[in-house]
């Protein structure tokens, strides 16, 4: 995804001491990009303290994309080799997040981490694998028992990842950039931002040769689940 850095002020009028979060999730519109507004998001919270009336968060991260997340409750009987389809074909893989809660009334959820070479792998690993299926979309999948830990039958499975627009909100050094709010930060409405680095780094979707490539590490197991 393309990564732009920002100063954000909030003044809150008092001097009263005091804590403030941007929460993940908070989205930035972009100025106009070739006639187009981006949303950027905050991939993570980010906390700081007062100082005299305002709040200051520097170089702060924001990402080119939408924020999305899907729940799946596992079923042994229609999905017996555990593979979840990720919708969305632009997807910056880098941010992907997966949990796994037992079932729909416990609220503990275990995360996943990605598998990137299976003789790390064990039978209780909680990992998952990532490859592409025959329509170019990702997928995502856990193991069988013997090389990752094995889903239950009404495991609640939450992905999490960040959709993305590629390279068209990558910004020339010519071009100045700048971002606004559209909502109010934990009730506060001035905010004030300004550009630190302009949003770079974003890529064309990967080819299936290339997530092939990326994941040769996995392919004996992913064989056994296309």
């Amino acid at each position: 995804a393309s990564k732009a850095t920002v100063n954000v002020t909030v003044d809150s009028a008092n001097s009263t001491p005091g804590t403030l979060t941007i929460t993940k999730g908070t989205s930035f519109s972009s100025g106009i990009i070739d006639g187009v507004s981006y949303n950027f998001v905050v991939l993570n919270d980010v906390s700081v303290t007062k100082s005299d009336t305002n709040f200051y968060f520097e170089n702060l991260e924001i990402y080119e994309g939408v924020l999305v997340n899907y729940d799946y409750t596992h079923s042994q009987t229609s999905n017996p080799k555990s593979v979840f389809v990720l919708p969305d074909k632009n997807i910056d893989t880098s941010t992907i997040t997966v949990s796994v809660r037992p079932n729909s009334g416990n609220s503990a959820s275990q995360l996943y981490s990605k598998s990137t070479d299976i003789l790390d792998v064990t039978s209780e690993s909680t990992v998952y694998f990532l490859q592409e299926g025959k329509d170019t979309r990702y997928q995502i999948y856990f193991g069988d028992g013997v090389l990752g830990k094995i889903l239950s039958a009404g495991n609640q499975v939450t992905l999490e990842y960040l959709a993305t627009s590629g390279t068209v909100a990558n910004v020339s050094e010519k071009i100045p950039q700048t971002f606004s709010i559209g909502t109010s930060i934990q009730g506060y409405t001035d905010v004030s931002i300004s550009t630190v680095q302009k949003s770079s780094g974003g890529s064309a979707e990967e080819s299936i040769d290339e997530i092939k490539f990326n994941a040769v590490r996995t392919t004996e197991i992913g064989r056994a689940h296309v």
